[in-house]
């Protein structure tokens, strides 16, 4: 008797992750980047999170913004940093290069392999203290930089 309770209670929870994986993994694909940005256009997600989120709790010893897409670059981070530890870790980041929804065609969806590169090549790049981490400051002098850099 308790051997087939012990086997549904763990079977369910079981069976919801995978399902989950099974709908969220396959939906990975391209998105359409900045090539400014180690991380694509964060206007349109800035918006969402306007618009979906309540607001973040304010970071400590920030300037204000200076102008609209320094407000938009917070929205994104903020929507990205799901812990609100201030930091964008590899799960995050990932979710940020990634999103779910409709399935998109087969020619758009990028490998994990890809995501797990730019991952790689956002912390290589802006991870300034090489803590694994890419910090709020981080994450703006990196966005200001390639948008300095394109013009």
């Amino acid at each position: 008797m308790f051997r087939n309770l012990t086997f549904s209670v763990f079977a369910y929870p079981l069976f919801l992750l995978s399902f989950i994986l099974l709908v969220t993994v396959p939906s990975v694909h391209s998105i359409q980047h900045d090539s400014r940005s180690n991380y694509g256009d964060y206007h349109k997600a800035a918006q969402y999170a306007r618009e979906h989120s309540p607001p973040a709790p304010p970071l400590t010893d920030i300037p204000a913004f200076k102008n609209a897409d320094e407000e938009d670059l917070y929205y994104f981070f903020s929507l990205h940093d799901v812990n609100k530890d201030h930091h964008l870790d590899g799960h995050e980041l990932r979710n940020a290069f990634t999103h779910a929804g409709e399935l998109p065609p087969k020619d758009q969806r990028l490998k994990m392999a890809d995501v797990e590169d730019m991952i790689d090549h956002a912390l290589l790049e802006d991870d300034i203290d090489s803590d694994g981490l890419i910090s709020w400051e981080e994450y703006l002098a990196s966005q200001l930089y390639h948008d300095d850099y394109a013009a």
